[in-house]
C-alpha cells in the first residue's frame, strides 16, 4: 500500500526500521542480551526513520505509518523464525508461511472487492518477476534468521537504503532528497554502529 501511495525510496527507507524492531523484539522473545551501545544505535536509527517520515513537518502524512507497520511485522517474522524446531526444513517453513500469506491475501481481496483480471502478458510477466524475486529473498532471509542472532543481522538491512534510492531514480525518476536526508544518514549510522559493536565484542 505504501509503495502505491508514496515515493519508492521514501517508503523503502522507512521500512528499514525493521532492524530497529529486531533489536528490540529479540530481547523479550529470544532472550538476547543487548547492551547500551546497540540500544543507542537503534535509537539513532529510529530518529532517522522519524525524520524521513516527516514527523512534525507540514509534509507529514499518515501514509508513512504503513511502511513502519510493515517493518514491525517483518521484524517479528524474523524474531519468531529461530523458535521453530531446527529439524524443520527452511523451504518447508517458507511454503507454509507463503500459504498463510496467500490465504490472507485472498480474504482481503474478497473483503475489499479489489480483484481484477490480468489484462496483458507484460503485467503477468511483472507479477512473475515480483513473485520470483520476493519469494527467493524471503527464503534467503529465513535461512539467515535461523542461523544468526537477529540483533546481528539487523544492521545489514540499512545497506539497502542507497539501493532503494538508486532503483527509485532508475525506474520512476524519483529523487526525494528532502525526504531522505538527513534521516537516512542517521539510519545508516545506527546500523554501522551496531556492526562495529558486534565486531568489538567478538574480538
Amino acid at each position: 500500500m505504501a509503495l502505491a501511495l508514496m515515493p519508492f525510496a521514501t517508503a523503502t527507507t522507512i521500512s528499514y526500521a525493521n532492524g530497529i524492531f529486531m533489536v528490540a523484539l529479540a530481547v523479550p522473545i529470544l532472550g538476547e542480551k543487548v547492551g547500551w551501545i546497540r540500544w543507542s544505535a537503534a535509537l539513532i536509527g529510529f530518529a532517522g526513520v522519524l525524520i524521513v517520515m516527516g514527523l512534525g513537518r507540514d509534509a507529514f502524512s499518515w501514509v508513512t505509518v504503513l511502511p513502519l507497520a510493515a517493518a514491525a511485522g517483518y521484524a517479528l517474522t524474523g524474531v519468531l523464525a529461530p523458535l521453530i524446531d531446527r529439524d524443520v526444513p527452511t523451504p518447508l517453513m517458507n511454503l507454509y508461511s507463503n500459504t498463510v500469506s496467500m490465504t490472507g491475501a485472498a480474504i482481503l481481496v474478497m473483503a475489499l472487492g479489489g480483484y481484477s483480471p490480468i489484462l496483458s502478458f507484460s503485467d503477468f510477466g511483472w507479477i512473475v518477476l515480483m513473485g520470483s524475486f520476493g519469494g527467493t529473498a524471503v527464503l534467503l532471509m529465513i535461512f539467515s534468521f535461523r542461523m544468526a542472532e537477529q540483533s546481528d543481522l539487523a544492521p545489514f538491512n540499512y545497506f539497502g537504503i542507497p539501493m532503494a534510492f538508486g532503483l527509485g531514480w532508475l525506474f520512476y525518476g524519483e529523487t526525494p532528497w528532502q525526504d531522505l536526508f538527513p534521516g537516512s544518514i542517521l539510519i545508516i549510522v545506527g546500523g554501522l554502529l551496531i556492526v562495529w559493536r558486534e565486531r568489538m565484542l567478538k574480538k
